[in-house]
């Protein structure tokens, strides 16, 4: 078998990552009949939420999906770092936890992949990491391929299997926009469009080979086609209104063809998720039958990537999913990183030692708010998990730059999870200074009113809050439940739900104004519909146990409070 650690295999897998595919989005593309490929593998196999999505972004995703282990664990969340050279992209050396595929390849199944983000140096570990596509030459003869993204005996055919955008034709883009239409004097849409086409298909056409010759027995592939189209096109006007439609299309495409070249494989389909919607898991092939899968955790993936081998990791704090009820997992030890990040440092500084006794200046320290950042980054992804956490990284950023809005509305929203009316108005003061324009100020002063208990301050802000956008709205009601109005917070907290669905903290809430009001049916509806979205989530369970117990359903309400009681000792 071609490949790098040849092994036998209990299965043969296909790991594919599309970035920007979210459960919402893709059961709007299937009624509207964009995505036939998907809709029939998803009829054929087990689907399901994959839920932690928001806020992780494209790193934080997919190094969440790879390793197993939250951003604040794996290292992953931003798409630089500081080393001692300055500012560098991230790589495997910024890894903090070893994707899933070392382990397997510890294991001796041979493993290969394709574009992951942060996978380079691709050549260290048989994969063709994510620099391979990047555009940097204005012709096909003059696109180098980087040094060591991939191993050197595949240079030949990853080279031949790139798409230069230059040969992106208008027929190519036709179906996502009406070229004619746009002045390309004023706009560079039509170039980024076919540098995301070739980008696309050179990720396809090295994954197609990968597959059929190389033989791998797991294979990983990130595509981020859909994810790039819908940060720009996303309710974009005419001549651009066709764009997401046609991404939406051209991806189903690639998963059609990618999934023919793999016929005889488990495909595990990940969808990263996208913005405050729930990712999704689509497993089909190798035995799994047409099933709805519990909602899952991006963490996983790994471990349920490994059981596909019949591996278990004991270390991994997610689960596999269970698609082969009863199947034996023989353990396997966390395998090393494949390059130490302490090592790569102490190398850099070596080199750059000699060049700075010459006189040379040494680099610059990286700018604040570049560092700013990536504190505001991780404790974004940190909020919903453990805001204490997140304020701590807030305040580190805020040492930096005190006046950052983003950062002061990050460490709001951690006073509002600590209850800290004082602190949740002082910061409301500075931001009406700082923001005036913006709703946050309204929001923070009217939840530090309401948590302290005083309507006449909190109503002219509450209200004022109620008149922006759907997170200030989702606040204020918040507040009014801190005031007791839940009559004022519950048709509020509708409208949200009925935008947001899969958003948990508008079912919680209109949970809790409900059951205020007396609506204990649809109270137990929302918190089940949210626990549905997020069923790890300990405190959900907690509330519907109080729920029940109130309801005088005992025997429910132990049930419930056995499974909160799991959670929280996990």
């Amino acid at each position: 078998m071609a490949g790098c650690h040849a092994g036998a295999a209990v299965r043969r897998t296909l790991l594919l990552g599309l970035d920007g595919l979210c459960w919402p989005g893709l059961v709007a593309a299937r009624r509207q009949g964009l995505v036939p490929n998907l809709a029939r593998l998803a009829d054929g196999g087990a689907t399901g939420l994959l839920c932690g999505v928001p806020m992780l972004g494209r790193m934080g995703a997919a190094g969440s999906i790879a390793t197993g282990h939250w951003p604040e664990d794996s290292g992953l969340w931003h798409d630089s770092e500081r080393w001692a050279g300055g500012i560098r992209p991230v790589t495997m050396a910024s890894w903090r936890r070893p994707p899933a595929w070392a382990a397997l390849a510890a294991a001796g199944v041979a493993t290969a992949g394709v574009g992951w983000p942060g996978s380079a140096p691709g050549a260290a570990a048989c994969h063709v990491d994510d620099r391979f596509a990047l555009i940097n030459g204005q012709t096909e003869a003059g696109w180098a391929l980087p040094p060591d993204c991939c191993p050197p005996a595949w240079r030949p055919e990853v080279a031949g299997r790139r798409v230069h955008p230059s040969a992106i034709a208008t027929a190519h883009l036709l179906p996502l926009v009406d070229v004619a239409a746009v002045d390309q004097n004023s706009s560079d849409g039509l170039v980024q469009l076919a540098t995301g086409l070739a980008m696309a298909a050179s990720v396809q056409g090295v994954a197609a080979w990968l597959l059929h010759d190389q033989r791998a027995d797991c294979a990983a592939v990130w595509l981020r086609w859909l994810g790039d189209v819908r940060a720009v096109a996303t309710d974009a006007p005419p001549p651009w209104h066709r764009v997401e439609p046609g991404a939406w299309q051209f991806l189903d495409m690639v998963v059609g063809s990618l999934a023919a070249v793999a016929a005889d494989r488990q495909m595990l389909i990940v969808g990263s998720g996208w913005r405050d919607a729930p990712g999704v898991l689509l497993a089909t092939g190798g035995g799994i039958g047409a099933q709805a899968l519990p909602a899952a955790r991006l963490i996983d993936v790994a471990p349920t990537l490994l059981a596909a081998h019949g591996l278990h990791d004991p270390a991994l704090p997610g689960r596999a999913l269970a698609l082969w009820p009863g199947a034996a997992l023989r353990p396997v030890a966390t395998p090393a990183l494949p390059v130490a990040d302490d090592a790569a440092a102490a190398e850099a500084a070596r080199l750059l030692a000699p060049l700075i006794a010459e006189g040379h200046v040494p680099l610059p320290e990286p700018p604040p708010a570049w560092t700013v950042q990536r504190l505001l980054g991780l404790g974004r992804m940190l909020l919903p998990r453990d805001a204490a956490r997140a304020q701590t990284l807030a305040d580190a950023a805020l040492a930096l730059l005190p006046d950052h809005v983003d950062v002061l509305t990050l460490k709001a929203w951690c006073r509002l999870a600590a209850r800290d009316a004082a602190g949740l108005d002082a910061i409301g003061q500075r931001l009406a200074v700082l923001a005036p324009d913006r709703p946050w100020a309204a929001v923070a002063r009217g939840a530090a009113a309401a948590l302290a208990g005083n309507l006449a301050l909190a109503r002219p802000w509450l209200e004022a809050a109620a008149q922006g956008d759907g997170e200030s709205r989702l606040r204020a009601a918040q507040g009014w439940l801190h005031l007791n109005h839940a009559a004022t917070a519950r048709p509020m907290l509708a409208r949200l739900v009925a935008q947001w669905p899969h958003r948990i903290d508008a079912r919680l809430a209109l949970a809790q104004a409900a059951q205020a009001l007396g609506d204990m049916a649809d109270a137990e509806a929302q918190l089940r519909a949210a626990i549905a979205i997020d069923p790890f989530d300990a405190a959900l369970w907690g509330a519907l146990e109080s729920l029940l117990a109130s309801l005088g359903r005992r025997p429910d309400a132990d049930q419930v409070a056995g499974i909160a009681a799991q959670l929280r000792g996990q």
